[in-house]
């Protein structure tokens, strides 16, 4: 292993966060490129170095292509990753704790479905609806139409909820086979449309209806043209609120409740974000941005993207896919414009 070449990587560049690990976990795979990474997650403080959940992207990636690690443990700022090939099948990972299982499955699906011989299923369990990470909602929602856009068929289920921080969670991803990944021209604004999603799970039913009382009063005084609706969620503990804006793909923005935290303050900071985008009159939400660079640095010709800003997690994913690939990728804030082309 020694002798391979190996991409230095410093986890501490840029959002410095668990998206460098994630986005170089599925590089490696992708091209057969051996990384090391030091400084992984640095300045995440109190707890740096792999977390539960980053330590099971590491093992899922090391498991779907046979790949050799050093430094895949609780806590280590170090890793060597070395790819083999991959292995289309049914996996079951667990995570153990409430960690989000949808970081999980943006690691491995690429390289389970690029050029892949027969489709695969994947099982994770822990975390369902985080704070700051996808929820299931989302991938349903945003993520998952906006990979079909792009020729990626991906099925999703939700056996299970997991709040934190007791996680217990389940997700399946169904997996198909792509030979071909399509540019994407996302250039339109979003629509004058709403929908507004609260939902508790094993809390008393007046937190689902402040939650939903406290989002249709904000999206009021931007639209009257929106739909709400109350669910009860089984097998955790815990509240959500979604709100997603129509447009060429539904962006999805929502918030976790949490200990101490209102059900006003959960509604409030979905709605905050979803009105924020509307406003900005871009077609791609913040948090997809980043998350489709990955997929589109593999398409033929070229992606143009109008984002409502340039998130930080989207300059770090920029930075990390050019010390694996020669692909020009261009920020262009005039017009809040991402452009991905051929090199």
């Amino acid at each position: 292993m020694r002798n391979q070449e190996l991409i230095e990587i410093d986890g501490s560049e840029g959002e410095g966060g668990g998206q460098i690990l994630r986005t170089s976990l599925s590089l490696a795979i992708l091209l057969n490129r051996p990384f090391h990474m030091y400084n992984i997650r640095k300045n995440r403080l109190p707890k740096p170095g792999l977390r539960p959940q980053h330590l099971t992207c590491v093992q899922a990636a090391a498991q779907i292509c046979h790949g050799k690690t050093q430094g895949a443990e609780l806590g280590s700022s170090e890793l060597f990753f070395y790819p083999n090939e991959v292995v289309s099948g049914r996996y079951h990972f667990s995570i153990g704790t409430a960690g989000a299982t949808s970081l999980v499955l943006q690691t491995v699906y690429l390289p389970l479905m690029w050029n892949a011989r027969c489709a695969s299923e994947i099982i994770i369990e822990g975390g369902t609806h985080n704070d700051k990470a996808p929820s299931f909602h989302f991938l349903q929602t945003t993520w998952r139409a906006w990979l079909a856009s792009m020729g990626l068929d991906v099925r999703l289920e939700l056996k299970r909820i997991g709040f934190y921080p007791k996680g217990g969670g389940l997700i399946i991803a169904h997996l198909q086979p792509c030979s071909s990944i399509a540019p994407l021209q996302a250039l339109e604004p979003v629509r004058d449309r709403f929908e507004i999603l609260s939902a508790v799970a094993n809390l008393p039913e007046h937190i689902g209806q402040r939650q939903l009382n406290q989002a249709e009063s904000q999206i009021r005084k931007v639209t009257r043209n929106f739909s709400s609706r109350i669910e009860r969620w089984h097998h955790s503990t815990g509240s959500y609120v979604a709100v997603t804006v129509e447009g060429r793909v539904p962006a999805l923005f929502d918030s976790v409740g949490a200990k101490g935290k209102t059900a006003e303050k959960v509604a409030h900071e979905a709605c905050e974000q979803a009105i924020r985008h509307y406003q900005q009159g871009a077609c791609v939400d913040e948090h997809s941005s980043d998350q489709l660079l990955l997929p589109l640095v593999f398409a033929k010709g070229v992606s143009r993207l109008r984002v409502g800003q340039f998130s930080s997690h989207l300059r770090t994913n920029v930075k990390t896919i050019g010390l694996f690939l020669n692909r020009k990728i261009d920020l262009i804030p005039e017009e809040n414009l991402v452009v991905v082309q051929e090199s």
